[in-house]
Parts: C-alpha cells; sequence; structure tokens
C-alpha cells in the first residue's frame, strides 16, 4: 500500500458512480446497458475484495478517503445499483461502511476526538445513507442525534459563529470550503431525514436557515458574487491556478447561488 492508495480508491468509487448514473439515466448511451452492468457489479466486487472492504487492508494514505470520500461514492453506488445488487454484495457494503465509518459522530480508531463541522456532516450524511441502505431505523436515530453538535452557535473553536464566520481545525478560515460543504450536506441531511421518524426538530431547521442567509450576505468575503481565496485555503491547491478578475484562482472558487460559502469576521483577514 502506498500513500496515495485512499485517494486511488475514492477516485476509483467515484468513476463507478459516474457510470453507475449513466446506466440508470434514460436517453444515456449506457442506460440499462446489460454489459455495463455486468462491469458496474464486477468492479464492485474486486473493490470489495482487493481494495476496499471488510477484510482489505487499510492503507496509510489520508484518513480522508478512508473515511468519507470511499463510503461516500460507494454508497451512492450502492442505491444507484440497488435493484441489481445481489444480497450478499448489499451485506459486504454495509459492513464495509460499519468498519470504516461507524461512528458518525467521532473518527475512526479516535474515540477521545469527537468530528466537528464539514467532516462531522460528511459522516452524518454516509451513515443515514447506509442505515436507509439497511432500513436500520436505530442508524438513523443515531445519526440525527450526532447532528445536534451543528444546530448551535459556537464562541470558539470550530463551528459558526453570529458574525456569519465559520471556523474549521480550531481557529482557521474556512466558509469557502469546509463551510461551503458543511452546508450543502447539511441540507442533503435535513432533506433525507424528512422523510423519516427522524426529522430535525422544526427550531433547528429555523437555525439552519439563519447560518444560510447570514453566510449568503457575508460580503467582505465576495467579489461579483464569488468566494475569495483567503477563506478557503485548502481548496486553493485543488486546481490548476489561473488568473480571476486580477487574482490568482484555481477554478473552484463558489458562487453565492449555491449553498456553500466563506468565512468572514474579525477572526479572518479580508485581504484578497
Amino acid at each position: 500500500m502506498t500513500r496515495k492508495m485512499g485517494a486511488k480508491v475514492t477516485e476509483a468509487l467515484d468513476r463507478l458512480k459516474m457510470i453507475a448514473t449513466q446506466y440508470r439515466t434514460p436517453l444515456s448511451d449506457l442506460y440499462q446497458d446489460e454489459t455495463v452492468r455486468i462491469q458496474i457489479l464486477e468492479a464492485m466486487e474486486f473493490v470489495l475484495a482487493n481494495k476496499y472492504g471488510p477484510d482489505t487492508k487499510k492503507g496509510s494514505s489520508n484518513w480522508w478517503d478512508w473515511e468519507i470520500g470511499s463510503p461516500r461514492s460507494m454508497m451512492d453506488v450502492a442505491f444507484l445499483m440497488a435493484e441489481e445488487l445481489p444480497a450478499a454484495m448489499k451485506q459486504q457494503i454495509v459492513k464495509t461502511i460499519d468498519r470504516f465509518v461507524p461512528q458518525g459522530g467521532l473518527p475512526l480508531e479516535q474515540q477521545l476526538k469527537k468530528e466537528t463541522g464539514a467532516n462531522l456532516i460528511d459522516k452524518v450524511s454516509i451513515v443515514i445513507k447506509r442505515a436507509a441502505f439497511e432500513g436500520n431505523s436505530e442508524r438513523l436515530e443515531h445519526a440525527q442525534s450526532c447532528m445536534a453538535l451543528l444546530f448551535t452557535y459556537v464562541t470558539s473553536g470550530d463551528g459558526f459563529y453570529k458574525d456569519g464566520s465559520f471556523i474549521q481545525h480550531t481557529s482557521i478560515p474556512y466558509n469557502g470550503s469546509y463551510g461551503f460543504v458543511l452546508l450543502d450536506e447539511l441540507t442533503n441531511c435535513l432533506i433525507m431525514l424528512n422523510f423519516t421518524e427522524h426529522a430535525v426538530s422544526p427550531e433547528d431547521v429555523a437555525l439552519y436557515e439563519t447560518f444560510l442567509k447570514r453566510f449568503l450576505h457575508s460580503v467582505p468575503f465576495l467579489r461579483r458574487q464569488r468566494a475569495r481565496l483567503s477563506p478557503r485555503p485548502c481548496g486553493i491547491p485543488n486546481g490548476a491556478a489561473r488568473r480571476y478578475d486580477g487574482h490568482e484562482d484555481d477554478g473552484n472558487h463558489s458562487a453565492v447561488c449555491g449553498n456553500r460559502g466563506y468565512r468572514i469576521g474579525g477572526r479572518a483577514s479580508f485581504a484578497d
């Protein structure tokens, strides 16, 4: 296993998700193509047996791939191909998710540390999908309970501040990347849980709407409805840099009309 193995697994499952999406999309050239169906199942079987499954070896690459990137795409493929997956493969997928994302609120093998912000909601989303896939109400309840930490303002550390700010990794302004991810995935989780007996309370939904409004009106970090580089530090190296209105940009800037945003307030620099 190399340090890049986890990233390769995530990339492979991302590509498999794209193919499965085409397989399930009417008017697509791959729609319900029998050869494609067989190839998707064979690919998933290979991944589960050799790269990312209940009994495969875990590489030393970035934890994100093993605990968020790969399980997220695996669950998406599982739902897209649910009607075609053999029962045994469905069980293997559930066991894999339970191995790498046993709890929505805790990192794997770090039971004294709690997940926060975008990492928390990413894991909660995976647990919700896994619970729905199996029809497990107990897991849904667990996922919903993990979200409670997100529906509150913070005065220090990770989370939303009343001025519209968002911090991740203890002290880093992250509205334009982690904050972007958090609001986007939180929206998805609210929608998914709304169709279950574990729907989020109206009070928490109202607070989420307040987060969103304050986030989207955080003017100092906007330029022509896009987030500047300073509040999305980890997003800068994720693409080829280019010039954007006289500023370096990576092609991954966030439009305000989406659910994602940017960090503002006295705790961050307003410089481009």
